[in-house]
């Protein structure tokens, strides 16, 4: 159905397409402008990055990123000189200006002079690269040189990428490029067992040893690699600030050219060290995932190295993991457009009066309830321990700095189906993977959102994605007949939540909106804020007359019907650890 938290995501293939943006003309012939008689227009480059594969940076170009680009006569080669109309062209991502339909990113030239001019009703080739090198740093014009050693700053400007193209629609001056890897990728991702000191363990550092730092790429055929030599530890870039992630960026190597490959972990009072098999090979375009434990007394490899295509979603190289999180966690989200509904019920007093409000913005909802597997991933990434709870001592909880408990254990519990800590990873409760999150506090609930680049919905955000476009007391009609076959409740679910997704979505496909867990939401509570809240994207965040509960929407396993009305509210404070509330996060449109 849904999840699947230690498997990598694969983005789908976007189809680049660009479009005329304008024509210029000239009175001289300027470097760039083909030898061919006719008025010439300005080349209008598009580029995006293979399917959509990505720097290492980022999930996208990023603004002033160089790329070189020749021009070729139509069939020629960038090995014969008189073939080559346009030399290493210095263009720069930017902003996008004007109108392109489906374009991801614009180029521009670096300068005047780099401007690459096509003929009206000729076609040409084009070769481009990324990172931009001067021509006179490309030996012999043609190869572009490459140096890996030191990545601890990032691994972007390391990063190679290379495209060709053909100019085929001879009436438009636009240009769609779409760049693959030629080098490889290695992502490492570490998990700190308990009793290995917290603080070396995130300043460690890691280094792959016994590999090539230095060779020559071809970008003439694209494939060649030449002088491949200087064998030397390259140092990662740390792709996070816990020291739970590193990436790499290492030259294609066949199996068995060097053997005494190895990744060692420094800075943990001793070294930590694991060798690549002799006969393991990096292939161009591809990236190899190695997940690690570091414990007191070694290094433990958990599972096989996962080898996939260079397209799945960025990890990042700086500060976080960043933009993609939500892809990691596997969390699939619903698009919900911005509009006007009417929110609140009249015989409930607490969501009366019934009022108009209109939402701006739109945004993206998680289409099911955060699970088990997904929360434990969360916390398995930030490394973070259960240690003695302060209400229970047979249980284990996880605190913040601040104090605030996020989640519990239920282990040995009569509502054991949340979160275990085995003394080394959280794990769900057997059999609760796919079960929604409970026992989490709001701490827990916001932590683990800001941690996805999203944010829990305000009431009016929940309450407009629940209705979905109906204006009944629940989104299916009037009467609670069928509720069974919508939500788990009292009469279905009275002791204990569910697998998610199994339920009738609401029209919008939301699954379990309604029953299962609660959810918690970013509102302050106030049972009287209907008479005198916003009508325009409302949140009560600073209200002086609420108690210092949160709100909490959706109904849960064990409650009656009416909590499970569009309009039905609850409330508890921040710090509740709660049986029956979960989390459902958005995410911007």
């Amino acid at each position: 159905m849904k999840l699947q938290t230690k498997q990598w995501k694969l983005i789908a293939v976007f189809a680049l397409l660009a479009c005329c943006l304008f024509l210029g003309s000239c009175s001289s012939e300027p470097d760039g402008v083909p030898p061919i008689d006719g008025d010439p227009i300005v080349a209008a480059f598009n580029a995006g990055i293979a399917a959509p594969a990505t720097r290492a940076s980022g999930t996208s170009w990023e603004l002033n990123d160089e790329i070189g680009i020749f021009m070729l006569k139509s069939g020629g080669s960038l090995t014969v000189g008189s073939d080559v109309l346009a030399v290493n062209k210095q263009y720069y991502i930017t902003e996008i200006t004007q109108p392109i339909e489906d374009a991801k990113d614009n180029l521009k030239p670096k300068t005047e002079a780099e401007t690459i001019y096509l003929q009206p009703g000729v076609p040409f080739d084009f070769i481009a690269y990324y990172p931009w090198q001067a021509t006179a740093n490309l030996s012999g014009g043609v190869n572009f040189p490459i140096s890996l050693a030191n990545q601890m700053s990032g691994s972007a400007s390391h990063d190679l990428l290379y495209t060709t193209t053909s100019r085929t629609n001879v009436k438009s001056n636009a240009i769609s490029m779409v760049f693959s890897h030629k080098l490889a990728n290695i992502t490492i991702q570490v998990e700190r067992a308990k009793g290995v000191n917290a603080t070396a363990y995130v300043n460690k550092q890691a280094v792959l040893s016994g590999m090539p730092t230095v060779a020559s790429f071809n970008l003439a055929d694209g494939t060649t690699f030449s002088g491949v030599g200087t064998v030397a530890d390259i140092t990662s870039s740390r792709a996070d600030d816990n020291g739970n992630l590193y990436e790499v960026i290492v030259i294609p190597q066949a199996a068995g050219a060097y053997p005494n490959r190895m990744i060692t972990f420094s800075g943990l009072g001793k070294d930590y060290r694991w060798s690549i098999p002799n006969g393991f090979a990096f292939e161009s375009g591809k990236r190899y995932t190695y997940r690690f434990t570091i414990t007191d007394s070694g290094l433990e490899q958990d599972g096989d190295v996962i080898i996939e295509a260079w397209t799945e979603i960025d990890l990042g190289s700086t500060g976080s993991w960043g933009s993609g999180i939500a892809d990691i966690l596997d969390i699939e989200t619903v698009d919900i457009q911005p509009g006007t509904f009417m929110m609140g019920q009249a015989d409930i007093p607490i969501a009366s009066p019934v009022h108009q409000v209109t939402l701006t913005k739109g945004f993206k909802m998680s289409k099911y309830e955060i699970t088990n597997a997904q929360y434990c991933e969360f916390l398995n990434i930030l490394g973070v321990e259960g240690i003695e709870c302060k209400v229970d001592a047979t249980l284990f909880s996880f605190y913040d700095v601040d104090g605030n408990e996020w989640v519990r254990s239920t282990n040995g519990t009569t509502a054991d189906w949340g979160l275990h800590w085995d003394g080394k990873k959280w794990t769900p409760a057997p059999g609760r993977d796919e079960h929604p999150i409970t026992h989490v506090s709001w701490y827990g609930a916001v932590a683990f959102c800001d941690f996805v680049k999203g944010s829990l919905p305000t009431e009016a955000q929940w309450e407009y994605a629940c209705r979905a476009g109906t204006t009944t007391i629940y989104y299916f009609g009037d009467s609670d007949t069928n509720l069974e076959d919508y939500g788990w409740y009292q009469v279905n679910a009275p002791n204990g939540p569910k697998t998610i997704g199994q339920k009738i979505p609401n029209p919008w496909g939301l699954y379990d909106i309604i029953g299962n867990v609660w959810e918690w939401c970013v509102d302050l509570y106030n049972p009287n804020y209907y008479g005198s809240a916003p009508v325009t994207d409302p949140v009560n965040l600073d209200n002086p007359d609420v108690t210092i509960s949160r709100s909490l929407r959706g109904g849960r396993h064990g409650n009656g019907s009416v909590a499970l009305r569009s309009a039905g509210r609850d409330k508890n404070v921040p710090a509740s650890i709660h049986v029956g509330i979960g989390i459902r996060p958005i995410f911007p449109l």
